[in-house]
């Protein structure tokens, strides 16, 4: 645990991590509230198209814990802004949940 301590930067998955479904899991809210008064950085990160990154930040609210959207990486997001970089004139179609 010692050598984990004296990183800087920690990037912690959502699902399973910070919450089971909606139910927030306290012990892990409780050590990213510690890391960030060690003065560390946390980043979350999630695969789960459903949820955008306000719905999250709402969520995590609820949850107690603040995080703002640059703190938030989901897969939805991290591809829409790859393609809108890298592929400027590519025509997408989606389908799904409200986060995409």
């Amino acid at each position: 645990m010692h050598s984990l301590l004296k990183k800087d930067f920690f990037i912690i998955d959502i699902d399973g991590v910070i919450s089971r479904g909606e139910t927030p899991i306290q012990e892990n809210i409780k050590a990213v509230e510690k890391l960030r008064e060690m003065g560390k950085r946390v980043i979350f990160i999630s695969n789960n198209s459903t949820r955008s990154r306000k719905i999250m930040m709402r969520r995590f609210r609820k949850h107690g814990l603040k995080v703002s959207e640059e703190e938030l990486l989901m897969a939805t997001y991290a591809t829409a802004r790859f393609i809108s970089k890298e592929k400027k004139r590519a025509r997408v179609f989606t389908t799904g949940e409200p986060g995409l």
